[in-house]
């Protein structure tokens, strides 16, 4: 009890503790003190107060936190992406790099078309990114080629041919540089026009794909695009051209000097072709011979690896 007493004593001759929480005022003026001390709790700031502020690094750890975050939410099981879209949104409230906001405008767009029904949405944000992409330099020219993709198979969806085709006309226009992009919307461009049922506008582009391809030393795709082709020249009878083409594909695959289970594939859709060409001009017996090799070429493509 001495101890606590001569503490206790000490304290009243030193006067308030060194620690606390915030100014002492002598006790004749709290009042007027407390009026005109500054508000503990001030307002929060606006979202262009936060711009001005952040500076570039704390935007880059931002900008990758909610990435992070969309993907979880995205890729956890089961999969929320309401939340994954909130996160993308968030991102866009940052001063972005025009790539990385033409980037996140793409992947909200992606998501929102597989899997909301909110189309205004959907169409804005692959607007934005398409028209942000124009814009960028030649490493980051995939986003505006994705975006028009997406935006073109939008429009189909909704049964607005004339502007799906239209936006990607203007996308293959664009894409001669980036022979993979240009060779995909090719084939989605061909695949416009046989949901029109214009089946001689689709041979025209897989003619144009092939040529493209060839023009690049790339035999696989060349082969893939003439294929391609020569299926529609016989869903439409158009039986003298599959011979001419079915030649062509023919030799190049007996000059193929590529991977060989790219080789092997060309090879088993061109035996298919074949026999589906002997059996709609009514020669089923020539198909027999054509059959045999058609059975060697799958257990050949089987046991190979990729």
């Amino acid at each position: 009890l001495d101890g606590v007493v001569d503490v206790e004593a000490r304290e009243r001759q030193m006067g308030a503790p060194k620690l606390c929480w915030g100014p002492i005022y002598p006790q004749q003026n709290v009042t007027s003190a407390v009026l005109s001390a500054p508000p503990i709790i001030s307002p929060l700031p606006t979202h262009s107060d936060v711009t001005s502020v952040v500076d570039g690094a704390t935007i880059s750890d931002c900008y990758a936190s909610l990435l992070g975050l969309a993907e979880y939410f995205r890729t956890t099981s089961p999969p929320n992406m309401r939340l994954a879209v909130h996160c993308l949104k968030a991102v866009l409230h940052f001063k972005l790099p025009v790539n990385l906001e033409a980037r996140t405008h793409l992947q909200l767009g992606r998501l929102l078309f597989h899997y909301s029904k909110s189309d205004d949405q959907t169409k804005y944000h692959l607007e934005k990114a398409r028209t942000l992409g124009a814009h960028l330099r030649a490493k980051d020219d995939s986003i505006k080629f994705e975006a028009a993709a997406l935006l073109a198979e939008f429009f189909e969806r909704k049964g607005k041919r004339y502007e799906a085709t239209c936006i990607l006309n203007d996308a293959i226009r664009l894409s001669n540089n980036n022979p993979y992009w240009h060779c995909r919307l090719l084939l989605e461009l061909a695949q416009a026009h046989v949901t029109e049922r214009d089946v001689n506008s689709a041979c025209e582009i897989l003619q144009m794909g092939s040529e493209f391809a060839m023009m690049h030393n790339s035999d696989y795709t060349r082969g893939l695009f003439l294929l391609s082709k020569c299926m529609l020249l016989l869903a439409s009878r158009q039986l003298p051209e599959v011979t001419t083409t079915l030649t062509v594909v023919s030799q190049m695959i007996d000059g193929f000097r590529g991977i060989g289970y790219h080789k092997e594939a060309l090879r088993v859709f061109y035996l298919v072709l074949h026999v589906s060409f002997y059996l709609i001009s009514g020669q089923a017996k020539s198909a027999r011979p054509i059959l045999r090799q058609l059975h060697q070429s799958i257990q050949q493509f089987a046991a190979m690896e990729e």
